[in-house]
């Protein structure tokens, strides 16, 4: 009987599909003889693409590593059984793929007027672990800045000092020399205005010594030290000992009035704020007139006017006197404007009256304030002899 042998059956294992650099193992074990003549001998052999060094050309898994750029492999293999009768050829196709990397330029941020901002890179990656990575930041919009370092995965910069929106973008390269879409990051810059704060409202004497109080004015980002200008906005003129002091101070006008002043405060940056408005009260009290007691004297009496009582609510002295007769007989007083001027009483009996007016240091006056003099006869008796 003739026995017809059968050849054997290469299989080159499934195509796959592989990265760049990647160790790749080639898979005849599914080849078989029929016939069951074997050992198996193996003969593998590139048929296509960039060339690539078998680890053993004979083995039934050998390995190479794939080429730095895509390509498309392909390898033949041809097995033959024990009676050296040779398979078909069989094909497997390697498709050697290189992703590209992700880019990540980090989280938007909100950032204070002339800080340090620091970018961040660092969660990029290589869906093929081709590292490392190279990095470049490029400045896409807003007020230009100075990166310390546009190839670093976390460069720095200094804010500018006014409010913008600035924008970054990013792109990676892999250690093969793919790039990435770019990624971009927006980075807000704000620089809040300080706040005046003018102090609290005041009510003062006139011609007192008055201080205005900024202290209360402060910048939000801490961008100090602040600069102060007061500039008077209503009321009679005055001289501030310094506009641009935090606590500058006046004099008071001598009359009643009603001032106000105006407050900016400039952070370091040159921001200012909104104006702040106080009011300044300038009060001068009338000084009151005291002419003293009402008196009953005799007639031909020297009298004496009492306005040592009168006082200034405002302790505005020395107080000025000035004393009037009003009513009665008319005498003449040894002086108007002393505090206690004296008089002779008339011979006849009567009513007089006084007025007397005071008045401050600052020249305001009082209302006047009268008293009365009543004269009278002085009974004189003889006594009565008896004889």
């Amino acid at each position: 009987t003739l026995t017809v042998e059968e050849l054997p059956v290469a299989d080159a294992g499934p195509d796959q599909t592989v990265d760049t650099l990647e160790l790749v193992t080639l898979d005849g074990s599914g080849s078989y003889d029929p016939d069951g003549d074997l050992p198996l001998t193996y003969s593998w052999s590139q048929t296509g693409g960039t060339s690539v060094t078998l680890s053993d050309p004979t083995a039934a898994n050998p390995t190479f590593t794939a080429p730095e750029d895509p390509a498309t492999l392909t390898f033949s293999l041809v097995v033959t059984d024990s009676l050296a009768l040779p398979s078909t050829p069989d094909e497997v196709v390697i498709t050697v793929d290189n992703q590209a990397p992700v880019a990540d330029a980090g989280l938007n941020q909100s950032v204070t007027a002339n800080g340090l901002v620091t970018l961040d890179g660092s969660s990029s990656y290589d869906p093929d672990g081709n590292l490392p990575l190279t990095y470049l930041w490029t400045q896409t919009g807003g007020e230009t800045v100075t990166l310390s370092d546009p190839t670093a995965a976390n460069p720095t910069f200094t804010a500018p000092v006014t409010s913008d929106t600035l924008t970054f973008s990013l792109v990676v390269t892999d250690g093969l020399g793919l790039s990435s879409t770019p990624d971009e990051v927006v980075i807000t810059v704000v620089n809040q205005a300080p706040v005046a704060d003018a102090g609290l409202n005041q009510s003062v004497t006139a011609n007192g010594l008055v201080t205005l109080d900024g202290n209360g004015s402060y910048d939000p980002d801490d961008h100090l030290p602040l600069t102060y200008l007061w500039t008077q906005t209503g009321g009679e003129t005055v001289t501030l000992s310094d506009p641009t002091a935090a606590n500058p101070t006046f004099t008071a006008p001598v009359t009643s009035d009603t001032l106000t002043f105006s407050l900016v405060v400039t952070d370091s940056l040159g921001l200012s704020s909104t104006p702040d408005e106080v009011v300044i009260m300038v009060v001068n009290q009338a000084p009151v007139a005291d002419a003293g007691p009402d008196q009953s004297v005799t007639a031909n009496a020297v009298v004496t006017l009492d306005g040592s009582a009168s006082y200034d609510p405002d302790g505005h002295l020395p107080l000025t006197y000035l004393w009037a007769q009003t009513g009665g007989e008319t005498v003449t007083l040894s002086d108007p404007t002393a505090v206690n001027p004296t008089f002779s009483a008339p011979a006849n009996p009567g009513t007089l009256t006084f007025t007397l007016t005071v008045t401050d240091s600052l020249g305001l006056s009082s209302t006047p304030d009268e008293v009365v003099i009543t004269v009278h006869f002085y009974s004189n008796y003889l006594p009565l002899i008896l004889r």
